[in-house]
């Protein structure tokens, strides 16, 4: 299962978002809006206990789940997802040649990073959107009658050549070093936390 994700921010979706026409800025801004778009899609539940939730998450009925397809969660909310749900939907676009990044693509993520500091774990202008609906999602449900959870990105490996890149914000947050995402995210293209507060 891909997920709402990549159903809605298909191919054709990127094609027309992706336009060159349209300044960097802007670009980057409508990815950062559709990811709110996305994570209104999905229906926020509600869990007595954080360990219900993660019950829901490793059986498939969780939030993430239907964002994104099925990822592993640790007993402290590190989620690991072995396969980026956007790569087959970014590929179609016939843009992406081998491991290197359209320099368009770059510049809208840079225009991203420049406005985010530290928020540098990005493969594809999609996952501004990706990230952002995950954050806002994180934020409506609902544990022991509390919106408690928040999301931070960690780490995004490329699926083309394996770099890693970090989010330093994210990985300050939980206090886990780039070694240890180095670790968690092997075999796999993206790391975050999920952090109760």
């Amino acid at each position: 299962m891909a997920g709402k994700m990549a159903l809605i921010l298909n191919s054709k979706v990127l094609n027309k978002m992706l336009d060159k026409a349209v300044r960097d800025d802007s670009v980057s801004f409508n990815f950062f809006n559709e990811g709110a778009t996305i994570a209104q899609a999905i229906e926020a539940k509600q869990y007595s206990s954080w360990e219900e939730f993660k019950h829901a998450h490793e059986n498939g009925t969780s939030e993430f789940v239907e964002l994104e397809g099925s990822s592993k969660i640790s007993d402290s909310g590190v989620v690991v997802l072995k396969g980026c749900c956007m790569s087959s939907e970014m590929r179609k676009l016939n843009i992406i040649h081998g491991a290197a990044t359209p320099p368009f693509h770059k510049r809208v993520m840079f225009d991203y990073m420049k406005r985010s500091p530290g928020s540098n774990a990005l493969i594809y202008p999609a996952c501004i959107a990706h990230q952002r609906a995950r954050n806002l999602l994180a934020k409506k449900i609902s544990i022991a009658g509390k919106n408690c959870m928040h999301c931070y990105q960690l780490a995004c490996r490329n699926p083309m050549n394996g770099k890693v890149f970090y989010d330093e914000n994210g990985l300050r947050v939980v206090r886990m070093s780039k070694e240890q995402a180095d670790t968690s995210i092997t075999g796999s293209t993206c790391l975050y936390a999920l952090v109760r507060r």
